[in-house]
């Protein structure tokens, strides 16, 4: 069994009957390494209950208006719907009482089991009831996601190991700067690495990282349009240069990204236009040409002058001078 989950499991911690393994964030310098340990509260060994599902609202808090994993596909969804009419809810959620709105409870964990519940036609759902602050109920939601999902997509990862951060940082008495990436400069890339994920400091910043993208681009990393390596070094451009990244591939029918693309756009982040993009594309894409275009021109000539006409390069030099001049005068 994995170390993490055997822990959790003995704890009590992967079921909600017991206590949570608890995390030492006191070394201002641990910050990963207290990623790595599970766990963020004392839960207390409270049951499941039957809570009505209209009465249960998706988690947020003043900093963040959504969780940042994705809801299940309609397929998936829809499958698990079955498995809940066949089966019932077989793991209880995670509730505790909701601090915006009275009588009324937020999630935790199981924001995908109490949306297939309702499409199952559920009335009521089985949860464990948790006393936890805003900064518990973060980190129940993040853990509860990263150890317990079979796929995240690398946004996920990355907003949740933001998110885990930020909040592991205020816990330990640093309040996290908005839009600040001190967690790419401030930390050892080869710091503690956890036994049971395998997953090092330098990769969790590496995730963080990809927060610095804009939406679309940040779509086309889970998508696997752009690799993850490049959307690293592309999440160092301004958001300014981002856009113009994008607009240029938009353009010019650009689907996707190369690691060595992202790489040398990196290296010119201090020098980004749409000459430079279209460079470093170049290398992988035909010639940024413009398309010839036909403009047609009525004349009262017989037909076999206009055919000798339409052959004359000459006269077709000509006319291309005039127009090229007129252009320049109306542009005034």
């Amino acid at each position: 069994m994995n170390e993490t989950l055997r822990r959790m499991k003995e704890s009590g911690a992967a079921d909600g009957t017991g206590s949570a393994i608890t995390e030492d964030v006191n070394d201002p310098n641990g910050y990963f390494s207290s990623m790595f340990t599970t766990g963020p509260s004392p839960m207390g060994a409270h049951g499941a209950k039957e809570i009505p599902l209209d009465l249960i609202d998706p988690w947020r808090d003043a900093e963040h208006d959504a969780q940042p994993f994705k809801p299940y596909s309609a397929d998936k969804l829809a499958e698990l719907a079955e498995n809940i009419r066949q089966n019932g809810v077989i793991s209880p959620i995670r509730l505790r009482l909701s601090p915006f709105e009275k009588g009324r409870y937020q999630i935790l964990a199981g924001h995908n089991r109490v949306a297939a519940s309702k499409l199952a036609g559920q009335k009521t759902i089985p949860a464990i009831l948790m006393q936890a602050t805003d900064d518990e109920a973060k980190l129940i939601l993040i853990d509860s996601n990263l150890y317990q999902r079979d796929h995240l997509l690398p946004s996920e990862k990355a907003w949740a190991y933001k998110m885990r951060l930020d909040t592991l940082k205020r816990k330990a008495g640093r309040p996290a700067k908005e839009n600040s990436c001190s967690v790419c400069t401030n930390f050892r890339a080869d710091e503690a690495v956890a036994e049971n994920t395998q997953v090092s400091a330098r990769t969790i910043q590496n995730f963080i990282r990809l927060t610095f993208l804009i939406s679309p681009l940040l779509d086309m990393v889970d998508a696997e349009a752009i690799p993850f390596t490049a959307g690293v070094s592309i999440s160092f451009l301004s958001s300014e240069a981002q856009q113009l990244l994008l607009t240029v591939m938009r353009d010019n029918d650009v689907k996707s990204i190369t690691r060595s693309q992202g790489e040398e756009l990196k290296a010119f982040k201090s020098q980004m236009d749409d000459e430079t993009i279209l460079r470093i594309f170049g290398k992988s894409l035909k010639a940024h040409t413009v398309k010839p275009q036909i403009i047609k021109l009525q004349v009262d000539y017989s037909p076999a002058i206009t055919r000798r006409l339409a052959k004359d390069e000459t006269l077709q030099a000509r006319i291309r001078a005039v127009i090229d001049a007129y252009i320049k005068e109306t542009a005034k």
